[in-house]
């Protein structure tokens, strides 16, 4: 339905500009671009990101939209573009039901308090949105949009999860296979030769998933650690683990504390037993306290300058960190 409702508002909106141009010979509409469900508080969007290089590219001069916020609710990098961006461009821009026209002198004077506007505006639904998605996690329902893997939506209430049969299974050898001491990249390995589709890859198959990167995703040593770590399937709710802010202009959510985590216990059937959960937690915490020793013993050693720190990047905008192997103390 939030889909439906988002194609929706974004056909209004393109059907303002169009009654705009019904009368305007003069323009002509070389791409309509579109970003459905991406937040108008960056400009890190695919559709804008494509626009701004077709300006480049010298196909598009002019940009048309229904009102100021649609470009996006930061209001300084908003000002940026109108301001700098555009002008160097030389692109026009117009704002149909904010009556702006970079061309026209009787533009609206006000814009830049508009711009602030809706900036608030963008904090504000933020605030709001996040008090009621905590109203409904402190209840014990469930306020994802993918559930756990080994778990389904109930059809009847999207706050509930029930057990799915069979990736429910698969959970359960995870835990099987580290009670017997496998390590976190064998289960991976194993997993992998079954062909067992990894939970972000089954996700997608479901169609809960767009994106196309995770379309061949493999199982891997972090994917197996947070199952294995994750207390929902002793039928605990546990939320809140990140927060983000929708109008702070960052892509990513911030992880809170464990403290700050919100947990209802026995909010839906368990898939695990206590007594197994709690051994494998004992045996992922005497490896971590391995790899930590291990990490720390050339601690001495003077660390070298991080030269590609802010330069390099993952391709596909995936988190990226540095390493470091050390042997025979080189």
């Amino acid at each position: 339905h939030n889909e439906d409702l988002s194609d929706q508002v974004l056909d209004n909106q393109e059907q303002v500009i169009r009654n705009y141009l019904s009368d305007k010979a003069e323009f002509q509409i070389v791409q309509i671009y579109c970003d459905n469900g991406c937040t108008g508080t960056n400009f890190k969007r695919d559709a804008f990101e494509q626009m701004i290089n077709d300006i480049k590219a010298g196909k598009i001069n002019c940009i048309i939209v229904k009102d100021l916020s649609r470009l996006g609710r930061n209001h300084i990098e908003v000002e940026q573009y109108l301001q700098v961006i555009f002008p160097f461009l030389k692109v026009r821009f117009i704002a149909v039901n904010d009556n702006y026209d970079t061309l026209s002198k009787d533009s609206d004077i006000t814009v830049s308090l508009k711009n602030i506007v809706n900036a608030a505006y963008a904090k504000d639904i933020s605030r709001k949105i996040y008090s009621a998605k905590q109203a409904l996690m402190e209840k014990g329902m469930f306020v994802g949009n993918i559930p756990p893997y080994g778990y389904d939506k109930a059809k009847d209430d999207a706050h509930k999860l029930v057990v799915n049969k069979h990736t429910s299974q698969v959970v359960k050898q995870i835990y099987e296979l580290k009670q017997q001491g496998k390590k976190y990249a064998h289960i991976a390995d194993i997993l992998n030769e079954t062909g067992e589709a990894a939970p972000m890859k089954y996700w997608y198959r479901k169609g809960l998933v767009r994106n196309e990167k995770y379309a061949n995703v493999m199982w891997s040593t972090p994917t197996i650690r947070n199952i294995l770590r994750n207390r929902m399937y002793l039928g605990d709710m546990v939320q809140g683990k990140h927060r983000q802010c929708l109008a702070d202009g960052r892509p990513g959510a911030k992880a809170q504390s464990e403290d700050e985590y919100i947990i209802v216990k026995n909010t839906h059937e368990p898939i695990i037993e206590p007594g197994l959960f709690e051994r494998v937690q004992e045996i992922c915490d005497e490896e971590l306290q391995i790899n930590r020793e291990k990490r720390w013993r050339n601690d001495n050693l003077v660390n070298s300058e991080y030269v590609l720190e802010n330069m390099i990047y993952s391709i596909d905008g995936q988190k990226m960190y540095r390493t470091r192997n050390v042997y025979a103390n080189n």
